[in-house]
């Protein structure tokens, strides 16, 4: 980092992390990542991509299961394998037959490393799977629900419908990324306390590394059949 790379506050430079803080957070990631590479995986092939959504209803709620390839992408693989969690933003767009926006709904899944029982955790918004290799991960992945879409109370049931998916990744989940930026001390929500940065900042710095974008960087879209919620079958 050159020397432009400083923190400033009000009235008086701000200090760098301290030395024991850093050490320790990249020990951590050097330790996890050593006790996860034995999971092994291979990569996948192809870019990550739904291919198919399959509505269906559960109780008194639309659902869906997603069917992808290419997940997790390489970029979450070596997030994981180092012992840091990625997520998966999904965003759901109930339509009509003429392609108008009835109804809009975003879930995310996480993909956690779990370290006391070296295994992978993919949480969604109904259960926790578990997978103990990244092979396995990327089986779980691969055919993704149900999840949750709308109450179907919100679905005129005898209407022709069709649900638009798209799916966004985090390699390295959102709150962990606020978290790296706690640890150099910069405070994004703005107010009298929040850190002025100038030349490279360490705030543009972490964003650039870490991939974070302002907005959601759709990466595949897909859309189901047509379809009328009175006639779904009922998800395992």
């Amino acid at each position: 980092m050159g020397h432009g790379a400083r923190i400033w506050g009000p009235g008086r430079r701000a200090r760098w992390p301290r030395r024991r803080e850093v050490r320790a957070a990249v020990f951590m990631v050097l330790l996890m990542g050593s006790r996860f590479a034995s999971a092994g995986g291979n990569a996948p092939a192809g870019d990550a991509a739904i291919l198919a959504v399959e509505p269906a209803r559960r109780d008194t709620l639309l659902v869906c299961t997603l069917h992808t390839t290419g997940l997790p992408d390489a970029r979450s693989r070596e997030t994981i394998a180092s012992g840091l969690p990625s997520a998966l933003v999904i965003a759901f767009s109930l339509q009509d037959a003429a392609g108008g926006e009835l109804a809009e709904t975003r879930i995310q899944v996480r993909v956690e490393p779990d370290l006391l029982a070296e295994a992978f955790l993919v949480r969604t918004p109904f259960l926790d799977l578990r997978a103990q290799s990244l092979d396995e991960l990327a089986t779980l992945l691969a055919h993704l629900g149900p999840l949750p879409v709308l109450p179907l109370r919100d679905v005129d049931p005898r209407q022709v419908v069709r649900l638009q998916t798209r799916l966004a990744i985090h390699p390295l989940a959102p709150a962990e990324i606020e978290r790296v930026h706690a640890l150099f001390g910069t405070n994004r929500a703005g107010g009298r306390e929040n850190r002025q940065e100038r030349s490279v900042g360490i705030g543009t710095l972490v964003r650039r590394l870490l991939g974070s974008e302002p907005d959601e960087a759709w990466i595949s879209e897909q859309t189901s059949r047509a379809f009328r919620a009175d006639t779904l079958g009922e998800a395992p």
